[in-house]
Order: structure tokens, then sequence, then C-alpha cells
């Protein structure tokens, strides 16, 4: 999945973007690492003969312990990174995002800049797995460009200024499936589209989203692709709803999850079926963390954790099974992050604090977890094991 892309505090940063999009063609600037577009729809479209890699035996530390990495070894951007999706991780290499950038690295350890990544001043929005190993969106307002690339440093360009306003995207074998803002066609609000040769898209006409729901991830599993939505209505008391769809093209109606006053903030297919995180509200802020899990991506059921988790923000395979990091909290306010890792989604352990740090993604590839955020004003990575 990719991450969705922020609401609050941009719409200074888009009307900039659009005084600036008209000078923004007569900018000099290098060549980008891009290969053909041709080439690269091709390959996108043998995906589906291409064996599968066979797991990973995980690390016995995979998780377990944790160290940070040299500031001079890190992350050098000084933006703030939007969670999620600030990282993703691939068979040989992790790409970040630091605010509308791109950084590429083998292990956590070392990073490198993408350069001259987008055409759009606003650079990339959202980051996630699919196509040919890793996609990325660009954009401003309702256009979108689609872009992928097999180790993060060569990238090519799928989809060029898609009218669609695209917020995540994901790969059903070599069928793309995408979300986002539509202003016409068959939904008006939140929409969904495929595209089977990265060229021509369809807008689904029964699909997620709608006037009332906001879709804010997408989730690839054995059973198909999972769409996770809020409810827009102010007196929805925080609703959630799961849609599903096997081929990209046909989605099942969707079904409202049980719980109320509730916040998904990530999920994963997780064995033959699906996890969510998140937490639930509490007056007017953050209260308790939630485990959700289903087997079929459209029933839900919250899981009675033991012990009582802190809010949730990201989960990924690791650890004793699952690794979860949630908001800290102490007497005296918030301390950062905590890790808690579960082998039953039940049974949590705390395995490791972020203290006075801030977590904004993680993502591991089986040989190495690793996390990206804040520590004070700098950016900040952590590799595991």
């Amino acid at each position: 999945m990719i991450g969705r892309r922020p609401t609050a505090g941009l719409l200074v940063d888009l009307a900039i973007v659009v005084l600036l999009s008209g000078c923004a063609s007569s900018a000099t600037s290098s060549p980008s690492p891009l290969t053909s577009t041709v080439q690269c729809q091709a390959e996108l479209a043998d995906l589906e003969s291409e064996p599968s890699a066979s797991p990973r035996a995980l690390p016995p530390e995979y998780g377990l312990t944790w160290s940070r990495v040299p500031p001079g070894q890190a992350l050098q951007a000084s933006a703030r990174p939007w969670p999620p999706g600030a990282i993703v991780a691939g068979p040989n290499s992790f790409v970040a995002r630091d605010g509308g950038d791109l950084w590429v690295s083998t292990s956590g350890v070392g990073w490198s800049p993408v350069p001259n990544f987008s055409r759009y001043p606003l650079g990339v929005t959202s980051l996630g797995r699919g196509g040919l190993g890793f996609l990325a969106l660009s954009g401003v307002l309702s256009l979108s460009d689609v872009w992928t690339s097999r180790d993060g440093q060569a990238w090519c360009l799928l989809s060029e200024s898609l009218n669609g306003g695209f917020t995540d995207m994901v790969t059903v074998g070599a069928t793309l499936v995408a979300v986002g803002a539509s202003s016409s066609g068959p939904s008006l609000g939140q929409s969904a589209w495929f595209s089977e040769d990265a060229r021509d898209w369809v807008e689904v006409s029964a699909g997620p989203g709608g006037e009332d729901w906001y879709i804010d991830l997408l989730v690839p599993g054995e059973p198909g692709v999972v769409a996770l939505g809020r409810s827009t209505s102010m007196d929805s008391s925080s609703r959630w709803m799961a849609w599903l769809t096997v081929d990209g093209q046909q989605w099942s109606p969707g079904l409202i999850l049980p719980d109320r006053d509730l916040r998904i903030e990530d999920a994963i297919s997780w064995g033959s079926g699906f996890i969510a995180v998140g937490g639930f509200y509490k007056g007017s802020g953050f209260g308790d963390g939630a485990v959700w899990r289903s087997a079929d991506g459209l029933h839900w059921t919250r899981e009675q954790s033991d012990p009582v988790l802190p809010w949730l923000t990201h989960v990924v395979s690791g650890g004793d099974g699952l690794l979860a990091v949630g908001d800290a909290s102490t007497p005296t306010g918030s301390c950062g992050q905590e890790v808690w890792t579960s082998a039953d989604a039940v049974n949590w352990r705390r395995v490791a604090t972020f203290c006075g740090q801030e977590v904004y993604g993680l993502d591991g590839n089986g040989q190495h977890l690793v996390a990206v955020g804040l520590d004070g004003d700098s950016a900040a990575v952590w590799v595991s094991p």
C-alpha cells in the first residue's frame, strides 16, 4: 500500500504549487534517473509469469533489538516526513520519503537521494510496494503521475497527468488498482480505478468510497485487495467500512466495522488474512490502542489484547510474529513510541522504547527492519537487528 496523502496543513502548500507550476517547466535541471516507459510497461505486463521469492528465515533479533543510525549515515533532509508510507522495503533495498523527496539505502545505514524525481514542485506525495517493486505517486490537486522502480534508484513513469487525484495504489498480478478523489464519472467523492497496461484507466462504477467515505488504506493479501475507509459524516461516530476486490475490477459491497469511535492507522496481510491496528478516541483525544483481525478482509473483529496497548500507528511482520509501534504515555506526558511484539495478535510484550523520538514509518524485508522519523528537529533512522 501507498501512504495516504496528507490533507491537513497543505492548503497553503497547494496554493503555492499552483503559482509555481506555471514557471516550473522553465527551470533547468539535470536528467532524472529514468528508464524507458515502454520497457517499464512491458516488464510490468510480465509480472504474473515471474516466480515468487521464497520467504526468508527471520534473524533471531529481528525487531527485538534496535540501534540508531549515526546522523552522518542517515537521511540528510530536514523536511518532516509525512506518515504513513514514509519507508517501503524491497527485497534488496529501502526507499524512504522525507517530505517530497526520495532516498534509497540497501540496509538502512547509508542513504543516497534520488535526484529530480518529479516534475511537480510538491514532489512525491505517496510511496508503496507494487508494480516492479516500488510504486510512487506525485501530483498537484487532481493530477497524478505513477512511477515504478525495481531497486528504488532507477524509476520510470508509468502514467502521466492522470485526472484522478490518486492517494493510494497497489497491484493485483499485473493489474494496477488505485483510489483517490473523483470529480466526475460514476462516483463523486472517493472512487477506485484499475488499469491493465498502466496507460488506460477505468473508473469503477460500484467500488469503495463515494461521497460519504474516505479511503485511507489499500491492503493486498491472499483473498484479494482490501480497502479500508472512514466515514466523512459528522454524526457517524468515527465508523469504518471495508471493501474487497479479487481482480481490481469488481468490488464487493462494503461492510461497516461493528466498533465505533475508532481510527485504523495501518493494516497488513498476515497469514491467510489481515491485521489492522489503531485505537479508540477518548473524548477529544487518543485513548487505548486496538488490534483487529479478519480472515476474508470484510468481516473484522477486535482482539482482546493483553496487556492494554497504547495507540498503535504501524504494524509489520517481525519479532515473535507481529511487530507494532505505538504512542507511549507517561504521567508527565508523551514519551515517544514503544515497540511491541506478538505471536498471536492477542498477547503482546514491549521490547523497545523510542523515548523523546517520533517514528513515522517502519518496514522490513526479512533481513533488516528500518524505522524513520524525528529526533528533535532532525531526521532519524533506526535499524534492527
